[in-house]
């Protein structure tokens, strides 16, 4: 719900806070980036609990690792500064990381570890 309000008011918030033109073009492509993260960051908090829960913490924590630095960091820095696409580049590759982060915890939560069956 989060996602889609910030997804849809971005211009709006963004609008609250600044009126400078290019920081307002900037940040409503963030928002909007920020909007779509939030659905995985949210899914890998939730697969990071149930794995917590069942006492499994070697593999997720390998994944976090592997997800943000070994993938997202080199991404980040490939998209902000080879690319030239700077603070979003920034972002994008955060992004990927938690997709990826968010994917391998589900995974790992209903094949690995999940007899749901």
């Amino acid at each position: 719900m989060d996602g889609l309000i910030v997804y849809t008011f971005s211009e709006f918030i963004t609008d609250y806070f600044t009126n400078i033109d290019e920081i307002k073009r900037d940040t409503i492509v963030m928002m909007k980036f920020l909007a779509i993260f939030q659905i995985f960051d949210a899914s890998q908090g939730v697969t990071s609990g149930i794995l917590r829960g069942l006492g499994k913490t070697k593999h997720p924590s390998i994944v976090g690792f592997v997800s943000y630095w070994i993938l997202a960091l080199p991404m980040e820095y490939i998209l902000a500064f080879h690319y030239k696409l700077e603070v979003l580049g920034l972002w994008e590759g955060l992004m990927f990381g938690s997709v990826a982060h968010a994917l391998l915890q589900i995974y790992l939560v209903s094949f690995h570890y999940g007899d749901w069956v």
